[in-house]
């Protein structure tokens, strides 16, 4: 099923296409991190990945940079078969990027957040 694939897989690929709509991608790059899994991403104007650092958890890479998803599948080999600590204190980060921003309380306090400078007439900006 998906999550014995996510839990046995290198790293999560999320490939959006330019037009895709808002916020897609979000619910995979989200379970990627619950999974400690670095995260690759198209970067959008409308995606959503702020918890992505590059370098640190993850990357983002534009649309069509082919050598971009290139360089960063080869580098996650290279964790994987020269660097194997080095790629666990990278999984370590991302269970410690769920554990602060992907917790019921803290989504909870944020959504409760922009609905009340929703209710203020306030805009909301990524």
């Amino acid at each position: 099923d998906f999550q014995d694939l996510l839990d046995n897989a290198l790293f999560a690929a999320v490939p959006l296409l330019p037009l895709s709509k808002p916020g897609a991608g979000t619910t995979a790059v989200n379970e990627a991190i619950r999974h400690g899994k670095l995260v690759v991403a198209t970067r959008l104007r409308s995606s959503s990945h702020g918890l992505l650092k590059i370098g640190h958890n993850g990357w983002t890479l534009s649309v069509g940079d082919l050598h971009g998803w290139r360089e960063v599948i080869r580098h996650a080999v290279h964790l994987h078969s020269a660097k194997p600590l080095k790629l666990r204190s990278y999984e370590r980060r991302q269970f410690d990027v769920a554990q602060r921003w992907l917790v019921r309380d803290h989504v909870i306090s944020d959504f409760h957040d922009c609905l009340h400078l929703l209710r203020r007439g306030k805009h909301l900006h990524a």
